[in-house]
């Protein structure tokens, strides 16, 4: 019996930060630039020192004003040049990507307004379909 209250009581408190997080505002969201959210170690764009929180504003002299305007460049082959801008100076700067064949640079842009969830958490494990068949379908 206690194993079971222990299964229910792991459910709950996963189902209760699930619900907290999606009800929560997003903690970087671009409202007509590309901020980076995140940067892969050991890609171009980690070598080149592109980190979390960086502004993009152009590519290889490209003005980016969005994801389109981002997709768009970084299809360009070669090396590129990212002009960034820290969260800590206004002062643009130049960072040269070398790319190592033709895999991705590495980054993750921030969501911006309107945009499609990369990832929804799912409602169907197993205990939450037990429980909802014990309960008639009420459980959430």
């Amino acid at each position: 019996m206690a194993a079971l209250f222990a299964l229910i009581g792991h459910e709950v408190v996963i189902r209760m930060g699930n619900r907290q997080e999606s009800e929560r505002k997003p903690g970087f969201v671009s409202d007509g630039e590309v901020v980076v959210l995140d940067v892969f170690e050991g890609t171009p764009a980690h070598a080149a020192g592109i980190r979390s929180g960086w502004r993009i504003t152009a590519i290889g002299g490209q003005e980016i004003r969005g994801r389109q305007d981002l997709e768009a460049a970084l299809m360009a082959p070669g090396d590129l040049v990212f002009t960034v801008v820290r969260p800590e100076e206004e002062k643009p700067r130049e960072v040269s990507v070398k790319r190592t064949g033709t895999g991705p640079v590495g980054l993750i842009p921030a969501p911006g307004i309107g945009d499609s969830p990369l990832a929804v958490p799912h409602n169907s494990g197993p205990l939450l379909v037990f429980l909802r068949r014990l309960t008639g379908g009420k459980a959430s």
